[in-house]
Order: structure tokens, then sequence, then C-alpha cells
């Protein structure tokens, strides 16, 4: 099944080529992760990320509470990041369901229509109801 990146992985994939800063940044991040569990992973992961998106400023960041458009994308999770997501209720289990019926009879998560692509732990605000 061949999927097409989504247009910010591209745009970060130019800036990790083009920063040398980001580029030693996320290098030594790889380094340091494969010396980890995977369940330290994760947490160490969140941190680091966290420390390089608190000195960025807003003219370079356009992301916001409420935006949501990363959370309609196919999104891939280790198992130790999933443990630590709450049990799903009803309408949740029904969305992924449905999700997944979907994705056996398409070959790529972009042509399923933006309604059926949002990301189950969106609450009615489109804010993230697991960060």
């Amino acid at each position: 099944m061949s999927r097409a990146l989504p247009l910010g992985a591209i745009v970060a994939q130019q800036k990790l080529r083009d920063d040398s800063d980001l580029k030693e940044f996320y290098l030594a991040l790889l380094k340091h992760m494969g010396e980890l569990s995977s369940s330290d992973r994760v947490i160490f992961a969140r941190q680091k990320i966290d420390e390089f998106n608190s000195k960025i400023t807003e003219d370079e960041f356009s992301c916001h509470k409420g935006c949501a458009h990363c959370c309609h994308h196919l999104i891939s999770l280790a198992s130790s990041e999933a443990k630590d997501f709450p049990k799903l209720n009803e309408k949740q289990k029904e969305t992924t369901d449905f999700q997944m019926q979907y994705l056996e009879f398409e070959t790529e998560w972009r042509v399923v229509p933006n309604e059926f692509r949002r990301c189950i732990f969106l609450d009615e605000n489109n804010a993230c109801s697991i960060y």
C-alpha cells in the first residue's frame, strides 16, 4: 500500500536538510533513543520535541489549539505510546472500525473524505483530548 507523505512531513524533511542545528538535534535524538526502552523512548521524544518547539517563535510555527489540520492524517503509533491512551468509548470504536473498513477498500488515506479522517481523540473544539 503506497502512501504519499503529508505536506507537513515533506516540509519537515526539507527543513532537516537545510537546517544544520535541526539536523544535529535530530541525529543526537536518534542516537540516544536507540539506547532506551520503547516506553522510555516515547517519554524522551515527547520531552525533546517540547523543548525544541518551545524555542520556535510564533512567526515560524502556525499551529494553534483548535487548528487540527494534522489530526486528519494517518498516524502510526508505537504500542508503548498507545498503551498510555485511555480506553476507547463506543463512538470512538465505531469511528475506528469505520476508518479501518474504509482503508481495506482504498489504497491511500488521502482519498478518504476529510470528515472520515478526523482523529477519534479530537474534542468538539478541535482540541486534542490526549495531550
